[in-house]
């Protein structure tokens, strides 16, 4: 293999990246190697990864594909741990000689389903059904559009709850469905996700009996979560993606970081969506299934100090508060805060100002938030969506799902207004620290200063309070 593989294939450069960057990585360390089964090996990524990441596995090969099985050869042909096949992988009502579909764009887009994705032109390749394949501790499928049928025959034959993890790709909306409710059912837990569009998402998972649960952490633990819609990865941040963050958003994170006599511990998250809204709901449903305490939103294009993030921190353990923020102007032209007005209990002594709403930008929300919103509202349900509907753009953080209280539609919660509602309704209040003036780099690279800085006991209203009623959900 050469060092610039797989470039080398005619392939772009980046053409099997999100493999070898871990996207099919899963919390799984067995105590002895383990053997691979990878349907849909295209031209070797998975195994190359799969042999680095568990030393000594056996990995066994499968790729009908006649355009990438001689580049899986290729890629393979030092490894003594794998084994390949020029077969494809399908259920007992689709094996045999059938015509593999090639896409338009690249060697990925192959597959059996006819005119899927739009393939161009076909070819005759061998298929057998699943009990040809060995018994192994790991399945991968990445079989563009057969995954789900493969999934489901391996569970008639009992055969599917013996793998310890299993990582796919999903090609369509409705096999997603079916894919989460299948392996749900048969005792697996979703350990990451990567949505790259609505009919298109990784899936990995690890029998749930496998799964250690995190011992509780000597300190607080704090995430502080970016959404960024254009990220297809999400997930904790390594060193080289924190290095390029701007250096204003980066600096204070890494100082708390480095505080060691602060008593909080902090974790840094970059979450990735088809919008913002998607990046803030797929946060919170990960943080609920962590033992942190508190989510920190926090947009790259503010400015907060590291004193800022304390000062909320401190001021919501003093107060035994569940939802705190601070102020920041958005635009120029109108320099308003973002906070559309109190709730009518006016200042607090201490400088902070209960509000009916938050913009999300620089605000800590404590777990016992969503969970007193849940018990209050039982048809609620905290799930990352795949939402790709940009309509719903100011509508995240949760997914309501009851007839009852949505007929024949879902509704996703808002961060600014609906969520706060919510809050409020469980009788959380919503508490702006005004001692907290955030700046705002835009991306135009202008900084807006602080337009109308409060004073203590005092916060710019830019709507007329007496025109705003009560916040009701629409």
């Amino acid at each position: 293999m050469k060092a610039d593989w797989p470039k080398d294939y005619g392939l772009p450069e980046d053409y099997c990246g999100d493999v070898l960057r871990g996207t099919y990585d899963v919390p799984f360390n067995p105590q002895k190697p383990p053997v691979i089964l990878d349907i849909g090996a295209n031209v070797g990524a998975f195994a190359r990864w799969a042999t680095t990441r568990w030393p000594g596995c056996r990995i066994h090969c499968y790729e009908p594909n006649p355009k990438a099985y001689p580049l899986l050869l290729r890629t393979v042909g030092p490894m003594s741990n794998v084994a390949t096949y020029q077969y494809g992988i399908d259920d007992d009502e689709n094996h045999g000689v059938v015509k593999l579909y090639q896409g338009p764009h690249n060697l990925g887009e192959a597959s059996v389903v006819n005119d899927y994705l739009g393939q161009t032109e076909s070819v005759d390749v061998v298929v057998n059904n699943t009990t040809i394949l060995p018994p192994a501790d790991i399945l991968k499928i990445d079989a563009e559009g057969v995954e789900r049928r493969i999934l489901f025959e391996l569970k008639t034959w009992g055969r599917l709850k013996p793998f310890s993890a299993v990582m796919l790709e999903t090609h369509s909306e409705l096999d997603k469905i079916a894919i989460l409710a299948l392996m749900k059912d048969q005792g697996f837990t979703l350990t990451n996700r990567h949505g790259f569009s609505k009919s298109r998402s990784e899936l990995c998972y690890v029998r749930s009996d496998l799964i250690v649960p995190e011992e509780k952490p000597a300190k607080p633990v704090v995430w502080i979560v970016t959404p960024k819609k254009d990220l297809r990865q999400a997930g904790p941040i390594d060193k080289e993606m924190f290095d390029s963050l701007p250096e204003h958003y980066r600096e204070p994170i890494r100082c708390l970081g480095e505080a060691a006599t602060l008593p909080w511990a902090f974790n840094v998250y970059l979450i990735g969506g088809g919008n913002v809204c998607e990046a803030r709901n797929a946060s919170v449903k990960w943080f609920m299934e962590s033992q942190a305490e508190y989510l920190f939103f926090v947009d790259e294009d503010l400015m907060p100090q590291p004193i800022d993030y304390v000062k909320v921190l401190r001021y919501m353990e003093v107060n035994r508060l569940l939802v705190c923020g601070g102020l920041y102007t958005t635009r120029e032209t109108d320099g308003h805060w973002v906070m559309n007005y109190p709730d009518g209990r006016g200042p607090r002594p201490d400088g902070g100002m209960q509000v009916a709403e938050l913009g999300t930008g620089f605000k800590c929300y404590h777990r016992k938030a969503f969970e007193l919103v849940a018990r209050k509202n039982p048809w609620l349900a905290y799930e990352d969506d795949d939402t790709q509907d940009d309509r719903m753009a100011f509508f995240s953080i949760a997914l309501a799902k009851d007839e009852k209280v949505w007929p024949g539609k879902q509704r996703h919660l808002t961060e600014d207004y609906w969520m706060d509602w919510l809050c409020r309704d469980a009788g959380i209040p919503i508490v702006v620290q005004t001692t907290i003036q955030l700046k705002h780099r835009d991306y135009d690279g202008r900084i807006y200063p602080d337009y109308f800085p409060p004073v203590p006991g005092y916060v710019p209203i830019p709507l007329d309070a007496a025109q705003v009623g009560p916040s009701t959900p629409s």
